[in-house]
């Protein structure tokens, strides 16, 4: 998702169907994320942080998998870094969120 400096909400959602058993359909999961603030925060040799405030993510199961599944937390991470943000569960499967941001001028 692009977005500007100073944005003071951002959202996305989607639907991810992960492998299918055989024989079996594809479980899929609804994926809601967001983050109530992004700032850049410039660093000697250009963008030097990138902080999404309230960051959320929240896993729904679609088909496959009942429950839901969320992380939410404030975020720091340099351009090209990747953070694990947490882990949760949903049903008998593991939900790891990892971040990256790149800053485009």
């Amino acid at each position: 998702e692009r977005v500007k400096d100073r944005a003071r909400f951002v959202t996305a959602s989607g639907v991810a169907a992960l492998p299918a058993p055989e024989g079996k359909e594809a479980p899929t999961l609804q994926i809601d994320v967001d983050a109530r603030g992004l700032t850049i925060e410039p660093g000697a040799a250009g963008a030097g942080v990138v902080r999404l405030e309230n960051f959320s993510l929240t896993a729904s199961g679609i088909r496959g998998f009942t429950g839901r599944a969320s992380v939410r937390t404030d975020l720091s991470l340099r351009p090209g870094e990747k953070v694990v943000v947490g882990t949760s569960s949903l049903g008998d499967r593991g939900l790891v969120v990892v971040v990256s941001a790149t800053v485009v001028k």
